[in-house]
């Protein structure tokens, strides 16, 4: 079986979209963090804050793959 080239989807990212990656990696840590905090609070529904902890990093990965614009699926 052949080996995937995990990077032949990748381009070069210009300076003004690395930038706007490491903002979206700055944004993610904080939300994520702010998130993981309120699992600590027995008044927090624990089930709506797992869907907003699924579609905050849905969002985040959509919004990545909005800066990468990757070749492949």
């Amino acid at each position: 079986m052949a080996l995937i080239n995990a990077r032949s989807s990748h381009r070069q990212l210009s300076d003004a979209e690395l930038a706007v990656m490491e903002e979206l990696i700055d944004l993610r840590t904080i939300v994520g963090d702010y998130i993981e905090s309120m699992a600590d609070s027995p008044t927090i529904d624990q089930t709506w804050l797992r869907i907003a902890r699924e579609h905050l990093q849905q969002g985040f990965m959509a919004a990545t793959r909005a800066v990468a614009r990757p070749s492949t699926f």
